[in-house]
């Protein structure tokens, strides 16, 4: 009779390893017997036999070698299966050693569960057979052996072959067919050899002589052979040498196809080996394994090598003490971290919990714990983790937990009023502090115009001018809904008492991280005031405007009822100097004095609108290309009587070569001019003024001299400004307004320039320097100074004058006449185109401003008439601004002269002599 249950002898001096290995073998039929040192096992060999010995190599006292050798020794234990285990790497082992003293296999740990039971079941396979086949010889030794052989290997599910010393087959099981997909005639007779892949042969050949060498000896091993399809499979076979045995004479091989569970166990090694793999190198975090034990205790059976970069302990300490990890954990959060784990214990749950750890360094890390269970065959449980350094998004949350409230702080101090949608919809909106109170509401009051009817508020509209805004054209609800920002939006806040509240800002959509719109945000801020501010601004400016307007007004009024009585007297200045040659000196001194002052007066009128012009922004440059020498001689043509009257030396000193200038030259003529009356105005009798022009690296400079009176330091800084007088003594006044140098900086800043004033003090005479940029290509301009002779024509003139100013119109009458020509008069428009029509006129002078029909009309009149129509018209007039000379020119005029006009110019004109610019 067979035994009940097959022996295995587990031999090993660590009872854990004992105990891990019945872990793995436990199961029916099987009888796992322990010895815990090479001597326990060879008492137990003396009494009984195994189907399998499972060895450690590394024990005290007798090492598995030595108890090998004692096994072999032994006739009764001198066949039974030797598998040595051991810690070693493969490549260390010394396997043939091992195989010299019989050993069958060679195992290294850590043991793979599945490959163990494996190997351990073909020694037991091959034991109950063998007890089988030996109890049959005991039951029927009558009955052929051959016969018995053949029903016992017909009946085990492995094939059975029985080979020669030489490797010729002379015996196959018919599961050979389903092994190799061959019948046991196709192999019965040829060498094993020939069905056995190439690299395993030298291998296989090696296994057999050693297995020729040892009497009853046996072999295990797995190799390659190739089925009748051509694939290579793999081949777990034991050879046992029973050539000896009368019965059987051969080497009796089992073998069965092993390529799945060799696949599978190469794909579990490759998984593992990814695995740990990943595990070693994953950054910032590290994989365990954990077994929990009775009583509370823990054992790791791995830890990753990134245990040791996360908290610099190495996985040899963790796995040889559990404390070396779990006491890393910060007091605090250990109760919590022990009750989590017991929480997963108790419910089979996964354990998740984040901690702080102190590394061995001394830092401190927050750590993602989170393992699931995994139950083994042995029933005890194992949990599979991952660690991970979550310290830099702790930090990150931190951070961001701390600007939301800075945020939220700030949200709620600042006098802005703060929207947030919190919907795609529009149907909740929230809002800071002062949106809830721009807006009247209870504090966390729903604020959407579009939320459902009950929670939206009613008691304020929303307007833009004038019309009241739907829900969908709220700025808010506009950058959601549509997702567009909505910039520089201002609306009106009518609340139900009337008040009105004047609301400007922005809104913009907020997204999610996929870009679809999850809400938005909008800021406004309360305008009321700045619009009532922005009214009365308005209303100021109107009002300023109007007065300037009125002022206008007023100094071009003002300007023609002066110029009008000026006319005359000048005029009859003129004639009292061309009438009577023989007057009393005292009488001749009288009348330039008048003359003088006359002319003054001219020029503080044309000041005065000039500066008005300017400030109004009324002037307009006509630049052109020109030589600034010649700009300069105008401008001393034009003040030579002024220089001459106070008997100053006036030098002119200009360079040999032109020095070009983009400019107004009427204008910049003015410039010059104005600086040369100032200075002749602030020098004494017989002082020297000095004017030059040359052209420096930087551009066109004029400068203008004088040895006069010179500038205080207090009135120097701001001698350009409107209506300032550098009175450079008590006792004399040189007269002005103090707008002159106010039209000088003016018209040079037009032009792109600077002026500069310069001077020690009083009585050390002054400097202007008037700077200006000069063309990068100089070319000649069009601008020479006139020819004011005072040659004309001599040719009898017949000239009507209408004028309602009778002084003036006499006047003029009278200076006509005495220049040779013949002069009608008219006192009104009317009565001068009736004068017109009877007198035909060569040249017709006409005031502006006539009573009734004025002075355009006139002109608008004459030409229409064919008698009239070629007449020379001259426009004389006390308005002298732009406006007036283009209204001039449109109505057909041909020069327009302002009063008080030179009787030389009004000579001029009548003779058909361009009079030049007067006046501008």
């Amino acid at each position: 009779m067979l035994a009940e249950l097959t022996p295995v002898l587990l031999v090993d001096d660590h009872p854990p390893n004992l105990l891990a290995l019945e872990a793995v073998l436990t199961g029916p039929g099987l009888d796992l017997v322990r010895a815990g040192s090479g001597e326990q096992a060879l008492a137990l060999l003396a009494d009984r036999d195994f189907a399998v010995i499972l060895l450690d190599l590394n024990m005290p006292g007798l090492n598995g070698f030595e108890t090998a050798k004692l096994v072999r020794a032994r006739e009764r234990s001198r066949t039974t299966p030797v598998i040595f285990v051991t810690a070693r790497d493969a490549a260390d082992a010394p396997l043939t050693e091992a195989y010299q003293l019989g050993a069958v296999d060679f195992l290294v740990k850590p043991l793979v569960p599945d490959i163990l039971r494996a190997k351990v079941a073909v020694f037991v396979d091959l034991y109950l057979k063998t007890e089988r086949v030996r109890a049959l010889e005991r039951e029927a030794a009558e009955r052929d052996a051959e016969e018995r052989f053949r029903v016992l290997t017909e009946s085990s599910s492995d094939a059975v072959a029985l080979v020669g010393a030489d490797g010729t087959v002379l015996y196959a099981s018919p599961s050979a067919r389903r092994i190799l997909g061959r019948s046991p005639a196709e192999v019965v007779g040829r060498s094993g050899f020939e069905f056995i892949h190439p690299d395993d042969v030298g291998d296989l050949r090696r296994q057999l002589d050693q297995l020729l060498t040892t009497r009853d000896g046996a072999i295990m091993a797995e190799i390659r052979a190739r089925h009748r399809d051509g694939r290579w499979r793999w081949i777990e076979y034991v050879g046992t040498n029973l050539l000896g045995n009368p019965v059987v004479r051969a080497v009796v091989v089992n073998f069965r196809d092993v390529t799945d569970r060799r696949q599978a166990a190469e794909s579990l090694r490759d998984r593992e080996a990814l695995l740990r793999t990943l595990g070693d190198n994953l950054p910032g975090g590290a994989v365990y394994q954990v077994m929990p034990l009775p009583g509370g205790a823990r054992k790791f059976t791995y830890v990753s090598a990134g245990i040791e970069r996360l908290f610099g302990v190495t996985p040899a300490e963790v796995l040889a003490d559990p404390t070396a990890l779990y006491g890393l954990i910060l007091p605090e959060d250990a109760p919590r971290v022990l009750a989590e784990e017991t929480v997963s214990e108790t419910t089979g749950g996964p354990f998740d919990c984040e901690f702080r750890a102190r590394t061995r360094p001394g830092e401190v890390k927050w750590v993602h714990c989170r393992s699931a269970p995994r139950r083994l065959p042995d029933g005890r449980v194992l949990y599979d983790g991952l660690i991970m350094d979550v310290t830099g998004r702790k930090l990150a949350e931190a951070q961001l937990r701390d600007r939301a409230e800075e945020v939220e702080a700030l949200m709620q101090i600042i006098p802005v009023g703060v929207w947030m949608a919190h919907d795609p919809d529009c149907r909740v909106v929230t809002g800071n502090r002062a949106g809830e109170a721009l807006l009247r509401m209870p504090g966390g009051a729903n604020l959407s115009a579009a939320a459902p009817p009950g929670e939206r508020p009613t008691h304020f509209r929303v307007l833009q001018g004038g019309r009241e805004l739907t829900a969908d054209e709220l700025p808010l609800q506009a950058a959601v809904t549509r997702g567009v920002e909505v910039r520089d939006f201002e609306e009106e806040v009518v609340f139900g008492d009337g008040t009105v509240v004047h609301l400007y800002g922005s809104a913009v959509p907020l997204r999610d991280g996929e870009g679809r719109v999850r809400g938005g945000v909008a800021a406004f801020v309360d305008v009321s005031g700045l619009r009532q501010l922005e009214r009365e601004i308005r209303e100021t400016a109107d009002a300023l405007a109007e007065a300037g307007r009125r002022k206008d007004e007023f100094l071009a009024m003002l300007a023609h009822e002066l110029r009008n009585p000026l006319a005359p007297i000048r005029n009859g200045l003129h004639v009292l100097r061309l009438a009577d040659r023989g007057l009393p000196s005292v009488v001749g001194q009288a009348v330039e004095m008048m003359d003088r002052q006359v002319t003054q007066m001219s020029r503080l009128i044309d000041d005065l609108l000039d500066v008005s012009r300017i400030t109004r922004g009324k002037v307009q440059l006509r630049p052109v290309r020109v030589d600034l020498r010649a700009v300069v001689r105008a401008a001393v043509e034009t003040s030579t009587p002024l220089v001459e009257a106070g008997g100053h030396d006036l030098a002119v000193v200009l360079p040999a070569d032109p020095v070009w200038v983009d400019a107004d030259p009427t204008r910049l003529a003015q410039v010059v001019s104005n600086l040369l009356n100032n200075a002749a105005k602030y020098t004494g009798p017989g002082g020297r003024i000095r004017v030059e022009a040359v052209h420096e690296p930087a551009g066109a400079v004029v400068r203008v001299r004088d040895n006069g009176a010179g500038i205080s330091p207090e009135i120097l800084s701001n001698v350009f400004d409107l209506f300032v007088q550098a009175d450079r003594s008590l006792d004399r006044s040189q007269g002005g307004l103090g707008i002159g140098l106010t039209v000088v900086r003016s018209l040079v800043e037009m032009h792109g320039g600077v002026v500069e004033a310069h001077s020690a003090g009083h009585g050390h005479g002054s400097e202007f320097v008037v700077r200006l940029p000069s063309p990068v290509e100089p070319t000649p301009g069009g601008f020479e100074p006139a020819e004011h002779s005072g040659k004309a024509r001599t040719a009898r003139r017949r000239v009507l004058v209408v004028e309602d100013n009778r002084d003036g119109a006499e006047s003029l009458r009278a200076i006509l006449e005495l220049a040779g020509h013949e002069a009608t008069v008219a006192y009104d428009g009317v009565a001068g185109l009736e004068a017109a029509r009877q007198v035909r006129p060569d040249v017709v002078l006409c005031d502006i401003g006539l009573p009734g029909l004025d002075g355009y009309r006139v002109a608008q009149a004459l030409r229409a008439d064919r008698a009239t129509a070629g007449a020379r018209l001259v426009s004389v007039s006390g308005y002298g601004q732009e406006e007036d000379r283009r209204r001039s020119r449109e109505a057909g005029f041909d020069h327009h002269l302002v009063k008080p006009v030179a009787p030389e110019d009004v000579v001029r004109a009548v003779t058909n002599v361009d009079p030049g610019p007067v006046s501008p």
